[in-house]
């Protein structure tokens, strides 16, 4: 299965996506975000290098 998660930068967001990986509840997660004031890259790097990311 395919996850599409909207706003995955934000702060829910992305705890929201490193739970979805962990627990494996996708094969696949692509994640937008238009990165405005309450998105940051940087919640993310715990993920950034994992293979259905």
């Amino acid at each position: 299965m395919k996850l599409l998660v909207t706003g995955g930068a934000g702060f829910i967001g992305s705890c929201f996506v490193r739970m979805a990986l962990r627990e494996g509840w996708s094969d696949e997660l692509v994640n937008i975000d238009k990165l405005t004031y309450a998105g940051n890259l940087e919640n993310l790097e715990a993920v950034a290098s994992h293979p259905g990311y």
